[in-house]
């Protein structure tokens, strides 16, 4: 645990059995939506995918979230091993590039909308992810910290792995998780309120004056309904997480 006064805590240890089963269990089922999202935009990737970056977009997202789910279903690893150092670093490398990415995602929805034209082709988006991701990834091992620590002080696990104190300290483990993870989340959230509410107003507005969609390209009047539902959807998944970790702190 990422906790000084672990060792004097006294953990319910029957609760935290049945928790890794439901996690297990949870973990496997959310993984099945996601996973079939990368199966049927694969499957059929000349009708759904090909042409059309806003699809992209949620082909990485969905990939993301897959191997997010994947690694919760492993449940609660034990701490100093190589699963759980595994879990932990996949677990935060890829959540973050599914918040960014999905950043991305309704960025150049606003901006196919309103300009009428993509921000940036495909392969400079990804760099830009990808090596934001990366740098953040890699912060915590700057100041000793680690992935993969967490158990009772005894080396019993009581929740899946995520970011520990390895050589370096609780101080900068909690400034890594609230700097490089929960802050990341929060700004991503008022990015993607920001931009959904103005898409939406413009929508509306353009709607009223053009008496229907018609002001939207083919590609993006098929498909931008149900293109908006992943911000909308993460902002709904990550909330809890975020509050609960704010108010744990």
């Amino acid at each position: 645990m990422s906790d000084d006064n672990s060792s004097s805590y006294d953990f319910d240890y029957p609760a935290i059995s049945k928790s890794e089963t439901f996690t297990i269990v949870l973990g496997s089922l959310c993984a099945l939506f996601p996973a079939s999202v990368v199966f049927i935009l694969l499957h059929r990737y000349e009708k759904l995918m090909k042409g059309r970056r806003l699809i992209h977009y949620v082909f990485m997202i969905a990939i993301a979230d897959t191997i997010i789910s994947i690694f919760i279903a492993l449940g609660y690893p034990a701490p100093h091993t190589t699963t759980c150092a595994v879990q932990g670093f996949v677990l935060y490398f890829f959540a973050k590039a599914s918040w960014f990415f999905t950043d991305v995602l309704i960025f150049q929805l606003f901006h196919v909308i309103v300009y009428k034209r993509y921000f940036l082709k495909i392969k400079y988006n990804h760099m830009i992810v990808w090596t934001l991701n990366l740098i953040l990834q890699i912060g915590p091992y700057t100041t000793g910290n680690a992935y993969g620590q967490d158990d009772d002080g005894s080396g019993i696990p009581v929740i899946r792995c995520s970011l520990g104190a390895g050589s370096g300290n609780y101080r900068t483990e909690y400034a890594w998780i609230s700097d490089a993870f929960q802050l990341e989340l929060i700004i991503s959230f008022v990015f993607i309120g920001f931009f959904t509410i103005a898409i939406l107003v413009y929508c509306f507005q353009m709607s009223r004056s053009y008496g229907g969609n018609t002001y939207l390209s083919p590609n993006v009047r098929n498909s931008w309904s149900t293109v908006i539902l992943y911000p909308l959807g993460m902002l709904i998944t990550y909330v809890p997480s975020v509050v609960y970790g704010i108010t744990s702190s």
